[in-house]
């Protein structure tokens, strides 16, 4: 899997979890892919270079979002995240430039 697509999982409320390897070939996370789930926790793989600032909306029990070390992600946009409470475990990342923002 390299994408997941617009509203791929979008209210489906019994999603808890998503298990994503570390050698995911996952690229790209579209508009409301998680959208209005009760997804708890996301693992950000090495290759995911693109991660829709609606993946995660209406997901008020997103509690903890992983960031793999090798991340090439260039930033993680908080746009319409409930992110109160959130934890977000940044290792010391390749990636000199990466960015967390709030844009909506």
């Amino acid at each position: 899997v390299t994408k997941i697509c617009v509203d791929a999982f979008a209210g489906c409320r019994n999603l808890k979890y998503v298990a994503i390897p570390n050698d995911s070939k996952l690229r790209s996370i579209e508009d409301n892919a998680f959208a209005s789930t009760q997804i708890r926790s996301f693992f950000i793989p090495p290759l995911l270079a693109k991660l829709n600032k609606n993946a995660f909306f209406c997901c008020g029990f997103l509690q903890i979002i992983e960031i793999d070390k090798d991340s090439t992600l260039p930033f993680l946009n908080l746009g319409n995240i409930n992110y109160n409470g959130l934890i977000i475990m940044i290792p010391r990342l390749k990636n000199d430039n990466f960015e967390i923002v709030k844009d909506n």
